[in-house]
């Protein structure tokens, strides 16, 4: 089943619930998790409205623990037999995949996808344009148009803001 499909039949509140407890639970205030319920809301309304793009990869999401019994978590877009980040992938496209899950209910998967579609804004158009902006600084730094740091003097120009503040 396609991920729009899988949205479509699963509870909005169930989805948020799962959110909140992996994601606002320990660090948001209530006035903060009113407001990302009604921005997730707002952005489930638009995903159930999308027709996808049909495809043949896979959003897998795999849940871990690690030696102290911390969940890790994989959210991945399947292509090819590569995986790749799917935060900056239009929602049309991530629709259209199917779901592969381990160690995870349905609800807590479609949780963490829909926690990765909307890392960078609310609406498909609030991503495309993060990712457009994003793809023009990469463009600037490759044409030389920006001046970078290298690691290694990260902390001297640091030391250099703080003491040019003064």
């Amino acid at each position: 089943m396609l991920l729009s499909a899988l949205f479509k039949n699963n509870s909005y509140k169930i989805i948020f619930n799962k959110i909140y407890s992996y994601y606002l639970k320990e660090n948001k205030t209530n006035k903060e998790i009113q407001s990302y319920d009604n921005r997730f809301y707002t952005a489930y309304e638009e995903i159930c409205k999308i027709k996808p793009t049909k495809s043949d990869q896979k959003v897998i999401v795999k849940v871990s623990q690690d030696c102290d019994g911390i969940d890790i978590l994989e959210v991945t877009l399947n292509c090819d037999g590569e995986n790749f980040a799917c935060d900056f992938v239009p929602w049309k496209e991530v629709l259209g995949c199917k779901l592969e899950k381990e160690n995870c209910t349905t609800a807590e998967a479609l949780a963490h996808i829909f926690w990765e579609m909307t890392f960078y804004g609310f609406s498909a158009k609030q991503v495309e344009d993060q990712s457009k902006e994003l793809q023009e600084q990469i463009k600037d730094i490759e044409e030389g148009k920006e001046d970078l740091i290298e690691i290694k003097d990260i902390k001297k120009f640091l030391e250099e803001l703080d003491g040019g503040g003064e």
